[in-house]
């Protein structure tokens, strides 16, 4: 029913489930109610399953943040009605408390996309294989993420992958999309009338100020304005202590909107074409509870599914590799050598460092009673630990190799846990590392607080690929990552000084004012490595490195005359008119930021290119700049 609240508490486990149930029959129904769902468009699918005939000028495929752009900007133009289809639900009130933001992963509003089993990574958890999260939900992954708001350098956009995007355009785009009350903000002039409200945390205690020093001593500082080596502080997608998502940013404004439709819980069975010499995307087949029925687009299909989806949905409709179809007995509409291919992911490698967190105070315990007062303070004002994400906002860029680069190669990324944390808990669950591994875990938390240095690889050379799932084909696809497989080994070094650079700094003077102690963690396949020589460290990495929730590149935008291209510069997929791909799937190389920022981004101008074609005499301010014109 629109507007019931369902609290959905199953993946936040032991004391702080017990806690937090106590205070939402107390508190929540007397203060202030969270999640409520009629901030969102009202559910049309048992409409759809009802009517006959039902057509719509625009389907958009992916409610996550590029489909709930595109919809807000097709949706102006009164004179169209646009669809948006999501595969889950709305989002459940747990997902608006910022600091539960490591409890999502393997919960129902995520994707669970579970890799092949890779040499290379993920070998330190209980099955051996990679887990990507991705949103499957309302707001796609803005809604279970960490809240961090990157969008990359401008040299991610002037690549030569990006073809005619330049980052003058899109970051001129970003700006239109975002919401920032404050000054300009490091090296972006971010907007203050966009949908996407960001803001600064503005953290402050133990393990910030340590980490600060511990990067000066270093050599690195803040970074300064349009540089992007250094120390930041990112903004977040928060408001008011609750976590804004992209269907808040780009739906709830538009949500009553006559022109817009939404279907939750609707699964894309595939892209119907016409056959046999013109090819169009007429609409989609799709399953409502149960009931398979046909939706009509009178205009465009336009897939904002994600890099793992949108490839799914293609070979599923025929549009891909022709032996590679035919060979799983799908009938061959256009063949297209690149759907699926150029997968890539931003691969980060956690490494734990025991720390006092300020000198010559007693050490950080996180007792029941701090739990019971974090909970109480965030119920009642929307405050405190749990309207943040901790120190998870201050991020280093650093450049590993001596160059004359100005773009980093390497982002750590910081979790901070206090002595017996119970969030420690919950991260160990997303991570599922083997059981030993917990435990060594659990066991050196009990008697210190730890900082967890993320390594994470900005530009990774290696390229995996998605395939249909063997036994069946509507089921989550075949995700082989190929992680580290680059012949030069650039990867695995990038990730190798990044390694050591986190254990340099945990061995200076610096961090020895805080006892810092990197800990040797009880993991099985390494045990016969000494310890942090560059055999140790290849285990480590192999065992413990995970991708991050970005993935991009599945359906490559790029030149005409390119095979492995998929879309073109407008993203409408080549010899099928009417179909585009409107997220970071078009990428030819992965952002250094997040793909939710990008997605944004490419959705916003997405209904900017269909506003060209369909409007007579509309031309867009964010034309691309065409090298012709350029003179």
């Amino acid at each position: 029913m629109q507007g019931t609240v369902e609290y959905d508490i199953s993946r936040v486990k032991g004391p702080l489930a017990n806690t937090f149930l106590i205070l939402i029959n107390a508190l929540f129904f007397n203060v202030k109610l969270i999640g409520l769902y009629d901030i969102y468009p009202m559910d049309y699918g048992l409409r759809l399953i009802k009517d006959n005939d039902v057509t719509f000028d625009f389907i958009i495929v992916g409610a996550g943040a590029a489909g709930c752009a595109a919809a807000k900007e097709i949706t102006e133009q009164n004179i169209w009605t646009v669809l948006v289809i999501e595969a889950g639900d709305y989002p459940s009130p747990s997902t608006e408390v910022p600091g539960l933001y490591t409890a999502f992963p393997r919960s129902k509003e995520d994707w669970q996309f579970l890799m092949e089993k890779d040499k290379n990574a993920c070998q330190g958890t209980t099955d051996q294989r990679c887990l990507l999260t991705k949103g499957k939900v309302l707001g796609g992954t803005s809604t279970i993420n960490d809240m961090r708001y990157s969008r990359g350098t401008p040299e991610d956009y002037d690549s030569n992958d990006m073809l005619q995007w330049s980052g003058n355009i899109t970051h001129t785009i970003f700006g239109k999309v975002e919401s920032f009350l404050g000054k300009e903000y490091l090296q972006y002039a971010y907007g203050n009338s966009g949908g996407i409200h960001l803001q600064l945390v503005n953290f402050t205690g133990h393990p910030k100020k340590l980490l600060h020093d511990a990067y000066r001593a270093m050599g690195y500082l803040p970074i300064p304005r349009r540089k992007f080596i250094g120390l930041t502080e990112h903004l977040v997608t928060i408001l008011n202590g609750e976590r804004f998502n992209m269907a808040k940013a780009f739906l709830t404004p538009i949500k009553d909107r006559p022109n817009l439709f939404m279907s939750k819980n609707t699964e894309v069975l595939g892209i119907v074409c016409t056959e046999p010499v013109d090819k169009r995307a007429v609409g989609v087949n799709v399953s409502i509870d149960g009931s398979e029925i046909f939706i009509r687009a009178r205009k465009e299909v336009i897939l904002t599914a994600g890099a793992v989806n949108n490839a799914k949905l293609l070979l599923l409709s025929g549009i891909g590799p022709s032996a590679y179809l035919q060979s799983r007995k799908i009938p061959v509409a256009v063949d297209l050598p690149g759907v699926g291919k150029n997968l890539q992911f931003h691969l980060s490698v956690p490494i734990y460092v025991a720390v006092d967190p300020c000198e010559n105070c007693p050490k950080d315990y996180y007792r029941e009673l701090d739990l019971i007062g974090d909970i109480s303070e965030y119920v009642i004002y929307r405050r405190g630990n749990l309207s943040t994400t901790s120190i998870n906002e201050f991020a280093a860029y650093i450049l590993t190799k001596k160059s004359a680069a100005t773009l980093p190669d390497i982002g750590i990324y910081h979790n901070y846990f206090k002595v017996g944390d119970t969030g420690l808990l919950a991260w160990l669950d997303a991570m599922n590392y083997h059981p030993k591994i917990v435990n060594s875990l659990i066991k050196f938390n009990l008697e210190r607080a730890m900082i967890v240095f993320s390594v994470t690889l900005l530009k990774p050379v290696s390229r995996g690929e998605v395939l249909l799932n063997e036994t069946h084909h509507l089921s989550n696809p075949k995700i082989v990552p190929k992680f580290l497989s680059d012949l030069d080994d650039w990867d695995f070094e990038t990730l190798l000084r990044g390694f050591n650079h986190v254990t340099s700094m945990a061995e200076g003077e610096e961090m020895a004012r805080y006892k810092a102690e990197l800990l040797h963690l009880d993991i099985p396949n390494c045990r016969n490595f000494k310890f942090c020589t560059r055999k140790y460290i290849k285990c480590y990495v192999q065992n413990m490195g995970m991708p991050r929730m970005d993935a991009a590149g599945t359906t490559k935008m790029g030149e005409e005359c390119d095979r492995m291209t998929v879309v073109r510069s407008d993203l409408e997929v080549k010899s099928v008119r009417c179909l585009r791909v409107a997220d970071s799937s078009i990428m030819g190389s992965i952002t250094m930021g997040n793909t939710v920022a990008t997605d944004a981004m490419i959705g916003f101008n997405t209904g900017e290119i269909l506003k060209e074609k369909w409007l007579k005499d509309y031309v867009s301010p964010f034309r691309p700049i065409t090298h012709d014109s350029e003179g």
